[in-house]
């Protein structure tokens, strides 16, 4: 066998074997104790609704070279105005 397929098949087996080994290894304490269950009884209405948009920033990577437009553009919005000069 050629050097690189036996590189290969060794590092596609230490992979499986590192997958396996991070499956079944739990995630802590937290994960080995029970479940608490005691308020599954209430309602959804009686829970605060967070206001998740407050951790959105619609500006994220437009800064210097960041070559991203904030606004919509095709295919799943409007056209942007102006021209595309690169």
């Amino acid at each position: 066998m050629d050097k690189w397929i036996k590189v290969f098949i060794l590092s596609f087996f230490i992979s499986i074997l590192f997958l396996v080994i991070v499956y079944y290894i739990p995630a802590g304490r937290e994960s080995l104790q029970r479940i608490n269950v005691d308020n599954l009884d209430e309602p959804i209405e009686n829970y605060d609704r967070a206001n998740i948009t407050g951790f959105v920033d619609p500006l994220i990577g437009t800064a210097k070279d960041g070559h991203v437009f904030p606004g919509p553009c095709l295919p799943f919005g409007v056209v942007k105005v102006g021209f595309d000069v690169e």
